[in-house]
């Protein structure tokens, strides 16, 4: 929740004196006019440019992954946060181990289970971000190409699988579809209509929000008013408010 709410873009305010509340497991679409601006308002939240609690673990799809070294399928599971947390840690406690002798019965009983549970999460890790790049149009010659032999709209795609398989708090997607075929929008749409966590999207395609979202917040006159519902049922509960204002 983020109370009396102010964003402006190059000294333009788009909103101002609103308050923000995201609730968990919501799948957002975000509407309003062009120009209104709806990508500031996503990247105000996902840069932090307002306060949002420290545990909310949020990730915005802002652009193409790098030209790397790094095979598609690599970079997908690179970007999991928690296997590196955990690979630090068993680094930093082999070294502790090494520096004491080799021996401590604490420290190499959380090594075995870090061994344990890196050896399982990657097995489950390279199986989801496979299942993801496939679905986003990777075949399984392509999820071995390094990320620098692709163009730039498929890596854009690798950035948008980098993030569902990130899994975070808060998703924040700004037109995820425009760089993807058909069969991929396809995917998409039912892979997030089964998000779990929270989802702010962005899209020109009223179909894909009526699969996808569970609310609307609508950007208009500087404010934000949420709806319950998809894209459908949005229009229709500002028509209907419209010609009730008009009745008054």
């Amino acid at each position: 929740m983020v109370d009396n709410l102010g964003i402006s873009f190059h000294g333009i305010e788009l909103i101002m004196d609103c308050d923000l509340k995201i609730n968990y497991g919501t799948r957002y679409g975000l509407v309003g006019a062009n120009g209104c601006g709806k990508s500031a308002f996503l990247n105000a939240i996902g840069f932090r440019r307002m306060t949002i609690p420290e545990n909310i673990d949020i990730h915005i799809l802002s652009c193409e992954f790098p030209a790397t070294d790094l095979t598609a399928l690599q970079a997908v599971i690179n970007s999991d946060d928690r296997k590196k947390k955990l690979e630090d840690e068993l680094e930093e406690l082999m070294v502790e181990l090494s520096e004491m002798g080799g021996s401590n019965d604490e420290i190499e009983r959380r090594i075995d289970e870090l061994t344990v549970e890196l050896e399982g999460d990657g097995n489950n890790c390279e199986a989801q971000a496979g299942t993801i790049l496939f679905g986003l149009g990777f075949t399984k010659e392509m999820q071995q190409k390094m990320t620098k032999e692709f163009s730039g709209g498929w890596r854009m795609r690798i950035s948008l699988a980098c993030a569902l398989f990130k899994q975070p708090n808060l998703l924040l997607l700004d037109e995820p579809t425009n760089h993807l075929d058909m069969e991929a929008v396809i995917w998409l749409e039912n892979y997030l209509s089964k998000w779990s966590s929270s989802l702010i999207v962005v899209s020109h395609s009223q179909d894909f929000m009526n699969t996808v979202c569970t609310s609307m917040l609508h950007m208009t006159q500087k404010r934000l008013k949420t709806y319950n519902g998809n894209y459908d049922t949005f229009v229709k509960s500002r028509n209907e408010s419209r010609i009730h204002q008009q009745k008054n």
